[in-house]
């Protein structure tokens, strides 16, 4: 059976070794917020598209702005065909499966009036293959089921926590060939994690039949089919009772049912692992990490967002030799996607340019909008070289060993000194004043003929990389990171998923600390920049 459990807790040090396949269920880009679509709230009229009820005695009816299900089976349940104590409603969507997303889907469990009293929540895709979710008092499982395939059982077992006032959570995953599967319980009041668990739904890795099977059915099989991973179509919730047929009026309370779409937290390697830890430390925190516990060890920012999550702070760390340790230090992370603002955070601070000569305040124009930041001239910049230093809205975000990132969606440059550029480590008096650091850019048009190059400046002059072809239109990620006196540049070709060039390194000691922005140049010329997902961490000095 191949299952993962998301336990792991980052304390002080932690290892995680390379066999490790964990499914990185945090958001990648963006500070999580919920974005949650409401199937239905059952306030108001049914809004299901059918039911089944096999049984012919379940009742589904909207009391109290709640689903409530209510059967009295007269039969027992029958060990061959258990689900003669079923019933469920059921909506017709267009839920979309896609790489490098998650699709969520929750409902709240309200109460059940007795054990084995089931809640199902489940997903169906245009092919018939399911997911089910399955939660009763004291046990929790999840059953996969085709009409082709047949039912099989990932995982079944225990689940002794709070069973009233929860929200069930079904996650997808699609990750290369596999599908994760997810399940958590999640406490309705608090937001904590009551139980957590992951499988790895792989063409080439199935599990067996349950021996025993829970409580006795004869239905279940080794899986034999590949991960149903096709858009979800049919989203439901129903309930079933094991019974003997004695046991009385059997009732459900569910509500809200929603489903959530968000980036997941896949690097592109299952050689990952997913930290947690408790919100309430002393100050902010981030994640360093190293291959070895030497004396010499170098300790450097991972370069993954943190994110508040039912409670707790959480992280994906890529495991990239036979073993990884990690530790939390005092640091700090900005993030940027440029997104509208979404309540109750209705305003947006802007980004804040800095002019070398007063004039040119009405020749740029810094603004978001559309989800992007464009970076323009409206005329040719009076600074000789077109400097615009931008720091992020709010105060400086002070860093020591850093690493910066920033999506590069186009620029419009004719000029050979235009370059998009990230300061980090810089510091003086006034904005932009005397402020002097180091700065990682790239110029795409240093020839004049769309022939780029990578730039390191270190106080006085730069260091140049070597020449490399740039493509107007395609999205790069400039990546600037320093450990030390060890500076690096990178970039990312976004559509190809691989370095645009061999990354620009420089070891370098004049500055150890400072706050981090843009820094752009346009040169003696107009130019024209748009870009997102600013991404900057860093130790605290």
């Amino acid at each position: 059976m191949n299952t993962i459990e998301s336990k792991s807790k980052l304390t002080n040090q932690h290892s995680t070794g390379t066999k490790t396949a964990v499914l990185l269920a945090s958001f990648a880009l963006a500070v999580a917020t919920s974005h949650a679509v409401v199937l239905d709230d059952f306030n108001g009229p049914p809004k299901w598209d059918g039911e089944n009820d096999p049984s012919g005695v379940v009742t589904n009816i909207i009391v109290d702005q709640q689903l409530q299900f209510t059967a009295d089976f007269k039969t027992a349940t029958n060990p061959d065909n258990p689900l003669n104590t079923f019933g469920n409603v059921y909506y017709l969507t267009n839920l979309p499966v896609r790489p490098r997303q998650t699709l969520e889907l929750r409902v709240d469990l309200v109460s059940a009036n007795q054990d084995n009293v089931f809640a199902y929540l489940g997903t169906m895709n245009a092919r018939g293959g399911e997911y089910l979710l399955i939660r009763d008092r004291d046990e929790i499982g999840l059953v996969k089921w085709s009409q082709a395939d047949g039912f099989s059982l990932p995982f079944w077992q225990p689940c002794p926590v709070k069973s009233r006032n929860v929200v069930l959570v079904l996650t997808l995953t699609p990750v290369g060939e596999a599908l994760y599967v997810g399940v958590k319980v999640i406490d309705k009041a608090s937001q904590w994690v009551l139980f957590e668990r992951m499988v790895m739904d792989d063409p080439g890795r199935n599990w067996l039949a349950p021996d025993p099977a829970p409580h006795g059915w004869k239905i279940f099989a080794p899986d034999v089919g590949s991960p149903y991973a096709d858009d979800v179509t049919v989203a439901w919730v129903g309930i079933h009772q094991v019974t003997d047929g004695l046991q009385g009026l059997a009732e459900l309370r569910l509500d809200n049912l929603e489903y959530d779409i968000y980036p997941s937290s896949y690097l592109g390697s299952e050689r990952a692992a997913w930290v947690s830890w408790p919100e309430n430390t002393a100050e902010e925190q981030i994640v360093v990490g190293t291959s070895s516990l030497a004396s010499n060890a170098v300790w450097t920012p991972w370069p993954e967002p943190i994110y508040k999550r039912h409670g707790e702070l959480c992280m994906a760390v890529p495991t990239t030799a036979t073993q990884q340790f990690l530790k939390l230090v005092p640091g700090t992370q900005f993030i940027d996607d440029f997104s509208d603002p979404q309540e109750p955070f209705a305003v947006r601070n802007p980004w804040v340019p800095g002019f070398y000569e007063p004039a040119d305040a009405t020749r740029w124009d810094v603004s978001t909008s559309n989800g992007v930041l464009r970076i323009h001239t409206l005329e040719i910049p009076v600074d000789p070289t077109g400097r615009l230093p931008i720091k992020p809205p709010g105060p400086y975000v002070q860093v020591k060993d850093f690493w910066v990132a920033v999506d590069i969606l186009n620029i419009e440059a004719a000029h050979q000194a235009a370059g998009i550029g990230l300061a980090a480590r810089a510091a003086g008096s006034g904005w932009p004043g005397t402020v002097n650091g180091y700065i990682g850019s790239v110029f795409p048009n240093n020839d004049g003929r769309n022939q780029a190059r990578l730039s390191l400046w270190t106080g006085s002059s730069p260091t140049l990389g070597a020449w490399f072809a740039f493509k107007p239109g395609t999205p790069y990620r400039l990546i600037f990171s320093g450990v030390g006196s060890r500076l690096t540049v990178e970039l990312i070709d976004l559509e190809l998923q691989q370095p645009a060039v061999a990354p620009l390194v420089v070891t370098d000691s004049t500055f150890s600390q400072g706050f981090v922005a843009f820094f752009m140049e346009a040169g003696a010329a107009i130019c024209d920049m748009t870009l997102d997902n600013f991404f900057a961490t860093g130790t605290k000095p």
